[in-house]
Formats: structure tokens, C-alpha cells, sequence
């Protein structure tokens, strides 16, 4: 009977720590892919002051992207590269240039982190986190469950492309 309980307990300790282990983890995921998506905005910055204009491809920056694929998560993307789990895009046209890395696999397929550099789209110069609701990667959770509940989003507003929480 003490085995049995002893097992009982295990497993309960177990169901509670999973989750919060599986959380931790996409955490981290999240802050490796937002911290090389604020280098590239900086560099972008940067060649912006001394070009002008923005880099229309990422080879254009003074920065290392380590990742080899081509795979755009963004409609109309100038450049992308990826990795197995997510897609780097930029997207430079006469309405936007835009900065965003993008969950192409897992649970949390669908989140987009983006930075709106310049054009139309607001907020500018601001990291959001996007569940997208269109596209080729489309979030299929509730909403808020990554954005507010894994990075700590702050609500912003609904667009017809996702809903957009302030990073």
C-alpha cells in the first residue's frame, strides 16, 4: 500500500511538473528566436542611417544568420531563411518594411514575432507577438494562450491577420 501510494504521489507530481516543463522550454525557444529577431532589427537600424533606406535582404546587414533554409512563413517575403521549427522573414514593399520570425511546427505552430520597421503598419518600432488567424500557419489555440500566458504579452488589438499583443 505505501508503494502504491509512493506511485500515486509520483504521478501526480508528475502531471503538474509536465506542463510547466513543456512551458519552460517554449519559453526558451521564444527568447532565442526574439533575441536574434532584435538583432536583425538593430542592424536593419543601423544600415538604414547609413544608407538611407532599409536592406531589402538580409545578407545587406552587418549580422550572422545562422539559419540555411528558405522557407517564408509571410506572404511577399524579399528574403527568408529558417530552421526546421521557424521561419525568419523580411518583408520590404511600398506599404511596409517588416521584420518577423514565425513557429512553422509543434504545438504552438502559427506565433509570429514581428517588428513593423517602417510604413502603414502599426505599432511601429515595437516587438509584438501575432497568433495568426490567416495564412499558411495558423494558431489552434484559444486566444492568449501563448501570447499573454507563455511571453507575457500585453493585449494590443485584433487585425484581421491575428490577434497582436505588445512584447
Amino acid at each position: 500500500i505505501e508503494l502504491l501510494v509512493v506511485v500515486l504521489i509520483i504521478g501526480i507530481l508528475a502531471a503538474i511538473a509536465l506542463p510547466q516543463y513543456q512551458k519552460a522550454v517554449e519559453k526558451s525557444r521564444a527568447t532565442q528566436a526574439i533575441t536574434l529577431l532584435k538583432s536583425i532589427y538593430q542592424a536593419q537600424k543601423g544600415y538604414q542611417l547609413a544608407n538611407g533606406t532599409y536592406a531589402g535582404n538580409l545578407d545587406e546587414l552587418s549580422i550572422d544568420i545562422p539559419w540555411t533554409g528558405t522557407t517564408s512563413a509571410l506572404s511577399g517575403a524579399s528574403d527568408s531563411r529558417s530552421t526546421a521549427d521557424w521561419a525568419l522573414d523580411l518583408v520590404k514593399n511600398e506599404v511596409a518594411t517588416i521584420l518577423a520570425i514565425t513557429r512553422l511546427t509543434g504545438k504552438y505552430a502559427g506565433i509570429s514575432f514581428r517588428y513593423y520597421v517602417d510604413g502603414t503598419l502599426t505599432p511601429q518600432d515595437t516587438l509584438i507577438c501575432v497568433e495568426l488567424l490567416q495564412g499558411a500557419y495558423i494558431f489552434d489555440g484559444e486566444q492568449g494562450d501563448y501570447c499573454q500566458k507563455v511571453v507575457h504579452g500585453t493585449w494590443a488589438r485584433t487585425s484581421s491577420g491575428g490577434y497582436i499583443y505588445k512584447l
